[in-house]
């Protein structure tokens, strides 16, 4: 019985309405609980216009469009997972394992025959990395999104499992006929809460729970010398910088992370998550995140009251790191060999 999925492909640069540029063949059918999809019509309006009468006129069809989608609760695994973080981050180079000293992991372990370091960067240049994806309905309805950048793309972990959020704007969403897509099921598992491990703040409270993010500041925009009631052009915004942040819940409040938010002290933070099924033997694939100049950056205490601790809530950041020179470095390592190929 056929029913709903989504197929996520990079596109070599951004397509616009009329636009002709290139899919990925790599293309991916990540599992997603629910997708919110807006082609964010906005009606050509006349009300504030003397027309010879004191009554609502008929709006006049579409005057533009701002297309978003957002999909919740995915379950990515390794492979597709690699495609939302170059989208979110803009730039990978993947390279081949090959069972030498030559191509290492950040653990600073041999990569086999077999697996792929894929390393992500933030980038400056424009245009983002854009994402082309097509979405079908259990009652057979089809749409077709395109252009489409990663805005934010946020983890958390809920009955036992890593879920991830998408939030998606771009320059095209439409309802398309059956593309004759027949989706693939892959039989590799989605990471696990218990398959994370976090190197933290020396001495910190004991650790409740953890939530991290991406977020790339990108805008969809109308370019005038492109006819579309779509808009035609994906940038990074002007005024915002690209970020790593979340939430880490302590059991209770210790002298080491109060000390460190009030000093401005920068820590380095390890979040690294390692898959189940082996790409070959002895070798899994995992995820690295990086960030040597990390900060609390807000702290939100629970009231005093008749318990035994006082519990909390922090904000943190990905910071500069003066020493290194560096804001991230993400590293995941699986058995796809590539997310882009253009043919």
């Amino acid at each position: 019985m056929a029913g709903p999925y989504l197929q996520v492909a990079l596109e070599q640069a951004p397509n616009c309405e009329d636009g002709d540029e290139s899919v990925s063949s790599d293309v991916f059918y990540p599992p997603v609980k629910s997708i919110t999809d807006d082609d964010g019509f906005v009606a050509l309006e006349e009300q504030d216009l003397i027309r010879g009468f004191l009554a609502p006129m008929p709006h006049l069809g579409a005057a533009e469009y701002a297309p978003t989608m957002k999909l919740s609760g995915m379950h990515l695994r390794p492979g597709s997972l690699g495609v939302f973080l170059a989208a979110v981050m803009g730039s990978v180079v993947s390279t081949a394992g090959v069972g030498g000293i030559t191509v290492k992991d950040p653990d600073d372990v041999n990569i086999p025959v077999g697996a792929h370091r894929h390393v992500f960067s933030f980038v400056d240049a424009d245009p983002p990395q854009s994402l082309q994806l097509t979405a079908a309905t259990g009652d057979g309805k089809y749409r077709k999104a395109q252009g489409m950048g990663c805005e934010s793309l946020d983890f958390k972990f809920a009955d036992g499992a890593m879920e991830t959020d998408a939030s998606l704007i771009g320059l095209v969403l439409k309802s398309i006929a059956d593309p004759s897509i027949t989706p693939v099921v892959g039989t590799e598992p989605p990471f696990r809460q218990g398959d994370m491990s976090l190197t933290w703040l020396s001495s910190s409270a004991r650790t409740k729970a953890f939530e991290f993010g991406f977020k790339s500041q990108i805008e969809a925009l109308s370019e005038p010398t492109i006819a579309s009631l779509y808009p035609s052009l994906l940038l990074y915004k002007n005024d915002a910088l690209p970020t790593i942040s979340g939430t880490i819940e302590k059991a209770s409040m210790e002298d080491a992370d109060t000390s460190a938010i009030e000093a401005g002290t920068q820590f380095a933070v390890t979040i690294k998550i390692v898959g189940r099924t082996a790409i070959v033997t002895g070798y899994y694939p995992t995820l690295w995140i990086e960030l040597p100049g990390c900060q609390l950056v807000k702290v939100d205490r629970d009231d005093i009251e008749a318990k035994r601790r006082r519990e909390g809530k922090y904000e943190w950041e990905a910071r500069y790191d003066a020493v290194t020179a560096k804001l991230a470095t993400v590293t995941l390592v699986n058995a796809q060999a590539a997310y882009g190929t253009y043919a």
